[in-house]
């Protein structure tokens, strides 16, 4: 699968562009109110501004995470929250066994794990 950084920022664009859109869609429709529709409309739009903040956040995150699986790094080569995201399902799969190859099956995952593709 290629994911160029070109495909990544076009993506990215792409999501931020729709969003400015719609805010500037929201403040044509806030901006001829007054008095109390102008307060309710101010405080809608920060709900509205609020829920795109945190979408696109979390979209390009995502997108983000798709690019760097393409580009097939090394744990090594990842910073150490993306190598920590890479195994955190072993850590969710035996983390509240008791048994000792469970906590072995972490331990190598922690240690041994720096050569897989992240």
């Amino acid at each position: 699968m290629s994911y160029s950084v070109e495909k990544l920022q076009t993506k990215l664009d792409k999501m931020l562009l729709w969003r400015k859109k719609e805010l500037t869609t929201l403040n044509q429709n806030i901006m001829p109110s007054n008095g109390e529709v102008l307060e309710v409309n101010i405080r809608s739009g920060i709900v509205f501004l609020y829920a795109h903040w945190e979408g696109y956040i979390k979209q390009a995150a995502r997108e983000y995470l798709k690019f760097l699986n393409a580009q097939n790094l090394y744990c090594h080569d990842v910073i150490d929250n993306l190598h920590i995201l890479h195994i955190k399902p072993t850590i969710t799969e035996h983390g509240v066994s008791k048994k000792s190859t469970a906590h072995a099956n972490i331990y190598n995952k922690i240690i041994y794990n720096s050569n897989e593709i992240f």
